[in-house]
């Protein structure tokens, strides 16, 4: 019987020194658990505010280079008129166009908006011509003075946001 009362009195020995033991290590656990969740919760968040980025860029991409064509085929039509600096349309000798950083340049003066309605953009595609000097070849069979310069188109197009904005640029000759 005296070995009976010393095991119980054993037991009762280590229950009282492993007592909230098993707290410590659930509040443990549960504190790694929610640094996990936040961590995959921040990653989620990055990840759809590039995914929204990306889709801003496409659709700016996609309006500027719409508005690039557009130019592109006016500046190929002889009927494009003068290039006087009013209506989008430049002479480098004349009216040099304004610089395509500047976001002023491309107000409504300055530039062509884009014929029709494009879904998504924030802005009107717009794009602008200029006419560049002509730079003579040295061809024997046509004279200098009549050799056709290049034409640079230069468009703009802008995404869901302000923020993301393509401008492109392409030389014609018409």
């Amino acid at each position: 019987m005296q070995l009976r009362e010393s095991s119980i009195v054993v037991k009762s020995a280590r229950l009282r020194c492993e007592n909230g033991s098993a707290l410590i290590i659930a509040l443990v656990m549960l504190l790694l658990m929610t640094l996990i969740g936040i961590t995959a919760m921040q990653t989620t968040v990055m990840q759809e505010r590039m995914a929204g980025n990306i889709r801003d860029r496409n659709i700016a991409f996609e309006a500027a280079e719409g508005a690039l064509r557009v130019g592109e085929a006016m500046a190929m039509d002889a009927t494009t008129g003068p290039y006087n600096g009013t209506g989008g349309l430049y002479d480098d000798e004349f009216a040099p166009a304004p610089s395509w950083q500047d976001d002023a340049s491309w107000a409504d003066g300055a530039s062509v908006p884009y014929p029709g309605v494009w879904v998504g953009a924030g802005n009107v595609p717009r794009f602008r011509l200029e006419r560049l000097a002509p730079i003579s070849s040295g061809s024997l069979e046509v004279p200098p003075e009549l050799e056709p310069g290049f034409i640079r188109v230069t468009a703009r197009g802008s995404g869901g946001s302000d923020d993301a904005v393509v401008i492109l640029e392409s030389l014609v000759r018409p």
